[in-house]
């Protein structure tokens, strides 16, 4: 997230006191928060399987780990769980960056999405690591509850 926010204030014309606190902002900072993450589960649930009987997607919360989710039940190849899990860090993180240093246009609001959904994202930038570094490229993956086999 720090690297993120390193890159929002050196590519684009954003300034470090560019995003100018009111009354309503801590309602709105949390409100974005809850929002990035609906919209970053979602994104996860559209890049699972459609049409596929063997699975089902599920999106839920974890209340012991405190943990939002979108599992797909069901077998996928590496390289779909893979874009899976890295759709929502590019859609919501990414793409905004690109876009502000492209046209050179700095939002503090985009800025802080896209690095509240990087820390948000810090589970699935892990699990993308792992998975790239020790899953061959030819194996299906499937989860089972909090567990992911693969084979």
């Amino acid at each position: 997230a720090g690297g993120m926010a390193w890159l929002w204030f050196n590519l684009t014309p954003l300034g470090w006191f560019d995003f100018e606190p009111s009354a309503g902002t801590v309602f709105w900072l949390l409100f974005s928060i809850v929002l990035t993450i609906l919209v970053h589960e979602l994104l996860h649930a559209a890049a699972h399987p459609k049409n596929d009987s063997n699975g089902t997607s599920i999106i839920g919360f974890w209340p012991a780990k405190v943990v939002f989710y979108a599992a797909y039940l069901g077998p996928v190849s590496r390289n779909r769980f893979l874009f899976t899990l890295m759709l929502p860090l590019m859609v919501i993180s990414v793409l905004p960056l690109l876009l502000a240093a492209f046209f050179q246009f700095g939002s503090a609001w985009a800025a802080y999405i896209s690095i509240v959904n990087v820390a948000l994202a810090s589970g699935d930038i892990f699990g993308a690591l792992l998975v790239g570094w020790q899953v061959s490229r030819s194996a299906t993956i499937c989860n089972q509850r909090s567990r992911t086999f693969w084979k």
